[in-house]
């Protein structure tokens, strides 16, 4: 199962909790697990390839990319074993589509459902651990998917056909539900549609969409059966908000990570029957990038974000409890966050793409960084996962590192490169 959103955002009766927290600046004091030296895995062609990766409870990974190459892209696939064996590259696509913007989920099985947009639509295929794959199918028209799914192997995807937002279950054995309207007024920009699912086979899907005259943060419960609830609005009406990461606890509770245009940080309960529950202030800090959730076993969410202090960028998070009691807003300077997994014993791994300023150089250096809490929120050292003359810098934001993590820890990083490359690496 994937344990954080797909990050293409910036491109996740109420109770409001306004708390005032200092935010204490974190010395590198616990220890980290290393990463390997990166490896490339794949050729991303004429684009930035976009990979996403899952990994099941058992450490198997399936990396998912975008391959454009003569006018025409396909989606590719790698598979990596949990003892860090790399399988081989298969294309996943028909040969015939112009196809684009993968995302993946596994089972506990190993099974992946990886879902695509492109010229035929949106389309989607089961992957099995032994490599075997059923032919693409159509779940309608639209662009952009996601995907979430659980141990048992059902997936909820969401996807974008303007200006409408659809839905729709895919059962393990490969039966596909109705398609669903989610909301019929989607905004011509800004974030994605982002969906998280429990064992029950409940899910919360999060989106960008309208209140009155401002973009605001929408939601949905899927009942176990499939059926979508009534939307819910998560944010304030004529008042700007966007979405973040979107996490679900044991017990089916959704924590929806989200930011107001003032750069207040957010995070929204929503309770298993689907109704609104506690919204809390996380942050005051200028706020930059879209704010990222995980939840452990015990329920307790970690939110980050990156918060825009004076002339830089630190990374801000802190955690908030099952019964809503947050932590000290905690931070580590000249840090950022694109994507962050959460492992069996509640350590948090950070990754992100980090440009160095003051450069002279065109473009100018880029590397990609990792960054472990350990479970009781302690921050380890800023490691550097690119190679020594790799550059990875996008001034369109596109150059964001994707990672997975298994119940052991195994933390696996994918990310392209100004090269077109799509690099590999992982911790132990």
């Amino acid at each position: 199962m994937k344990s954080r959103r797909g990050v293409r955002g910036s491109r996740g009766g109420v109770v409001m909790v306004g708390v005032c927290v200092a935010a204490v600046l974190v010395a590198s004091v616990a220890s980290a697990a290393s990463f390997s030296s990166p490896k490339t895995i794949g050729d991303a062609g004429q684009s930035r390839g976009f990979p996403r990766i899952a990994s099941d409870s058992a450490g198997d990974s399936l990396v998912v990319w975008h391959d454009y190459q003569q006018s025409k892209g396909r989606i590719q696939a790698r598979p990596i074993a949990a003892d860090g064996t790399i399988g081989s590259t298969s294309t996943l696509s028909n040969p015939g589509a112009d196809s684009n913007n993968p995302a993946v989920d596994l089972d506990a099985t190993g099974t992946a459902t990886v879902v695509w947009g492109g010229s035929a639509g949106v389309q989607w295929t089961h992957v099995s651990a032994d490599g075997s794959q059923t032919p693409p199918a159509s779940l309608g028209e639209g662009e952009d998917p996601d995907v979430a799914v659980n141990d048992a192997g059902r997936a909820v995807v969401v996807w974008s056909d303007y200006p409408a937002l659809r839905a729709a279950i895919v059962e393990p054995d490969g039966s596909v539900g109705t398609v669903q309207t989610l909301d019929e007024h989607l905004p011509d920009f800004g974030d994605l549609a982002n969906v998280a699912i429990d064992a029950t086979g409940r899910a919360t899907a999060v989106w960008q969409g309208y209140a009155g005259r401002a973009p605001a943060v929408m939601a949905s419960r899927f009942s176990a059966d499939g059926t979508a609830g009534p939307v819910l609005r998560i944010s304030t009406r004529n008042k700007p908000a966007f979405p973040g990461g979107v996490a679900i606890d044991a017990q089916g509770v959704t924590t929806a990570a989200w930011s107001k245009r003032s750069g207040q940080v957010m995070a929204t309960r929503v309770t298993a029957d689907g109704r609104l529950g506690q919204t809390t202030k996380l942050g005051d800090s200028r706020f930059s990038g879209s704010p990222e959730v995980v939840i452990d076993s015990s329920g307790t969410a970690t939110v980050a974000w990156r918060a825009v202090v004076g002339s830089r960028s630190d990374l801000h998070w802190v955690r908030l409890s099952s019964s809503g009691a947050l932590s000290k807003e905690r931070s580590v300077a000249r840090a950022s966050v694109d994507s962050m997994g959460i492992d069996g014993a509640g350590r948090v791994t950070l990754v992100w793409n980090w440009t160095r300023a003051g450069s002279r150089t065109s473009p100018p250096p880029a590397e990609i960084r990792a960054l472990q809490l350990q479970a009781n929120g302690k921050a380890g050292k800023v490691q550097t996962l690119s190679s020594k003359g790799e550059n990875t810098y996008d001034f369109q934001g596109f150059v964001e590192p994707v990672v997975a993590v298994a119940e052991s820890g195994t933390a696996r990083v994918v990310w392209p490169n100004t090269k077109a490359k799509i690099r590999y690496a992982e911790s132990r």
